[in-house]
């Protein structure tokens, strides 16, 4: 009689641990009624041969800040949000040289150039609006920036333009896309492995295709721990223009490494780690002399978003 009762709260027990060893999770992005502060810090180390002669390195260092506020869904499930720029640092050094602007920094301390860059998307007022699904059906307030820098400005029409491809309303759409395509599209366990695919534009060197390979490797406390590995590249040559030079970039190839820290109930990354190594072969035309160019950009990133 022991035995028996023995065996069955073993049954019992061996039940519960294979119904919470396979208990699965859905991991989808939601975007709740509130504001929040999204932060990006990223350091990049770059090298450039040109016609086979090492160049100057160049260091970056750059901290961004923006609030977006999340309507509440209406009746169609469409949802507006609202984004801000609220901070942008950065600082270049190549060749002795640096180039520097701080958005909370003295005006007159601040490089004219980047300050002609940022300032302007530090004052825009930019809206997106996802459908029922999560997807962006419209963003304005970047693309007509860049339109008033053009107008403003007619010599830089060629760079603002360029500008406008990769960092306006289509950036932001971009924004919202790759994190939806970064996590799996089923229900997932600890351990489990999937594959994801992203497109995305890199500011002024066109689209790159980067295919994934993720893993689960930890779900606690509502909190999903993700590592993706990606390797991708430029499927064909783009050409772009940058001031005075034609830029033909003939092979570009990424490789890179995540780790996100995803809130399962919150439906949002909180934590994203990213390394990257680029590299680029491209051919550079000023007036009519020509130069090849290679680079390799070594980059860390971290992105946190918290309640404001």
């Amino acid at each position: 009689m022991k035995n028996a009762r023995l065996a069955a709260v073993l049954a019992v027990v061996g039940f519960a641990f294979l119904s919470f060893a396979d208990a699965q999770e859905t991991l989808k992005l939601k975007y709740p009624p509130g504001t929040y502060v999204t932060t990006m810090k990223m350091d990049m180390d770059a090298s450039t041969t040109l016609d086979d002669q090492d160049m100057p390195g160049q260091k970056s260092s750059m901290t961004m800040v923006m609030e977006m506020t999340y309507g509440k869904p209406d009746a169609d499930g469409k949802q507006e949000i609202a984004i801000k720029y609220t901070k942008v640092k950065q600082s270049t050094t190549a060749g002795g040289k640096e180039m520097a602007y701080d958005s909370e920094g003295p005006a007159d301390k601040q490089d004219s150039n980047l300050a002609g860059m940022f300032k302007p998307m530090l004052d825009a007022k930019i809206v997106a609006v996802l459908d029922a699904q999560g997807k962006v059906e419209s963003v304005k307030g970047l693309d007509s920036m860049f339109d008033d820098m053009a107008k403003s400005n007619p010599a830089s029409a060629g760079m603002t333009g360029e500008m406008k491809k990769s960092m306006g309303d289509e950036s932001i759409k971009q924004m919202f896309d790759m994190p939806r395509k970064l996590l799996p599209d089923k229900p997932v366990s600890e351990g489990d492995k999937y594959d994801a695919k992203v497109d995305i534009t890199v500011p002024f060197l066109g689209k790159l295709a980067i295919a994934y390979e993720g893993k689960i490797e930890s779900i606690k406390d509502n909190v999903a721990t993700i590592s993706l590995t990606g390797k991708g590249g430029n499927d064909k040559p783009t050409t772009t223009q940058m001031g005075p030079a034609k830029m033909d970039i003939n092979k570009m190839k990424i490789d890179q490494t995540m780790q996100q820290k995803f809130d399962i109930k919150k439906g949002m990354a909180t934590q994203q780690d990213t390394t990257q190594t680029m590299s680029m072969e491209m051919g550079m035309k000023v007036g009519e002399e020509s130069k090849t160019m290679k680079i390799t950009q070594k980059m860390t990133m971290t992105t946190t978003t918290v309640p404001k």
